[in-house]
């Protein structure tokens, strides 16, 4: 694999902090650019919620190896 052709995070986000701040782009680039660099910098969560029951119990076993069902 050639890396010399392969951008870098830090050479992804300058790239997007170009068209970003370029005041001759289009509207929806500079929002498109915005939103990822937010979006590599952590600035949005995705958060879930989950419903139904949990029980806290957890059960371990063993399976001894050298034992083989007769």
């Amino acid at each position: 694999m050639d890396v010399e052709f392969i951008a870098d995070i830090t050479e992804t986000k300058r790239f997007w902090t170009e068209i970003m701040r370029d005041t001759g782009a289009d509207i929806k680039d500079l929002l498109k650019a915005s939103e990822y660099i937010a979006k590599t910098n952590g600035a949005f969560v995705e958060k879930k919620e989950l419903q139904g029951g949990f029980s806290n119990k957890i059960t371990f076993g063993f399976v001894d190896p050298t034992v083989t069902d007769a």
